[in-house]
């Protein structure tokens, strides 16, 4: 397919043996981009298209001579307006036949197992159930010092500097109508979360509220509710919205996806048109959003590419007293492996998958 938006930097060769490619849009990634590729490499991503998107760091040098790396730039284009356009040209010129990954390079996809079953058994095993997409639940990692004391230096492991993560705080819960019947997979989003409880709590539920939120937004609920509980949820969420941020701060993707004709992201993998099957299965995005927390959260703000004029950056800088503390609480876990998000409903598993 041609390119309107996009224009090749380098374009390598793709094997017909490659069952699934990363599609990437980076700005200044050089801190997280090697431990990245490192991670993906090792789970079995054959392939890695990056769009550099006028990053002002080592982002590019970093990644043109890689021989598994296919780098493009935007075309008179930008991030805030064309990145949903982006993608799905992407998608379109590599997507034929094979599962794509559009995370960004500060998430590491994890799923049950991860630690020995490869990538490829898993793409087996949605392929067999029919699934198209894999939902994923965004977990931000945190160190336990101070946000803005990261010793983190380019290249080492992410995942041993921030190691923790919020155990609890999330809730299942449906987009507005009108977003569903643009985007109706997934059919409930993941909300709360780290930053929510740090940045952008309001006022907290009552215990009526505290009730419907446990009764109705809880992590073992179906993705895809029927007309009549989609309904039932859509009342809910009326009566419990006005206590979290608006717009609300999502925390799910459906990144890993097998992609063909018809499919497009809203803006970012949050959710996809058309509605299609999950997998009985979750993943996770281990979100590394702390590296140099101040300055970055002071620059994505200013720069205003993201959701809302990069509202909830926003919400952040206006808060600078927090990045001098510690983000552990009594929910906070460690990571050690897929089990311990599985422990938390973070993940989610099957018997199937659980099979030998």
């Amino acid at each position: 397919m041609s390119l309107r938006t996009l224009s090749p930097v380098v374009e390598r060769a793709v094997g017909a043996d490659v069952r699934c490619i990363a599609v990437l849009l980076a700005h200044n990634e050089a801190l997280r981009i090697e431990d990245f590729l490192r991670h993906h490499r090792a789970l079995g991503i054959g392939h890695f298209v990056i769009v550099d998107d006028r990053s002002t760091d080592a982002t590019r040098t970093l990644i043109e001579g890689m021989p598994d790396v296919s780098v493009y730039e935007p075309n008179g284009t930008t991030y805030k307006q064309h990145k949903a356009q982006w993608r799905a040209e992407l998608g379109a010129r590599y997507g034929a036949g094979r599962w794509l990954l559009f995370s960004d390079i500060d998430e590491l996809l994890v799923y049950p197992g991860c630690e020995s079953r490869p990538l490829g058994r898993l793409l087996d095993h949605l392929e067999a159930q029919g699934a198209e997409a894999l939902f994923t639940p965004m977990v931000d990692m945190y160190a336990a010092e101070a946000l803005d004391r990261s010793a983190y230096r380019r290249g080492e492991s992410m995942l041993e500097h921030f190691p923790w993560f919020d155990g609890d705080g999330f809730r299942l819960a449906p987009p507005s109508s009108k977003h569903l019947r643009r985007f109706p997979t997934p059919g409930l989003d993941l909300l709360g979360g780290t930053r929510e409880r740090l940045f952008e709590r309001r006022n907290p539920p009552n215990a009526f509220q505290r009730w419907l939120i446990r009764r109705f937004q809880g992590l073992d609920r179906t993705l895809m509710p029927g007309p009549l509980e989609a309904f039932c949820l859509q009342l809910v969420n009326g009566l419990v919205k006005r206590r979290f941020p608006r717009p609300p701060l999502v925390m799910s993707k459906v990144p890993l996806v097998r992609w063909r004709d018809g499919m497009a992201f809203p803006g970012g993998p949050h959710s996809l048109t058309p509605r299609v099957a999950l997998g009985d299965v979750w993943g996770a995005l281990l979100h590394f959003k702390y590296i140099d927390v101040a300055a970055e959260t002071a620059y994505k703000a200013a720069r205003g590419q993201h959701a809302k004029g990069s509202v909830h950056y926003h919400a952040m800088l206006a808060q600078p007293e927090k990045f001098a503390r510690p983000a552990l609480y009594e929910g906070s876990r460690r990571y050690r492996s897929s089990a311990d998000l599985l422990a938390c409903g973070l993940l989610r598993s099957s018997p199937a998958w659980e099979a030998p």
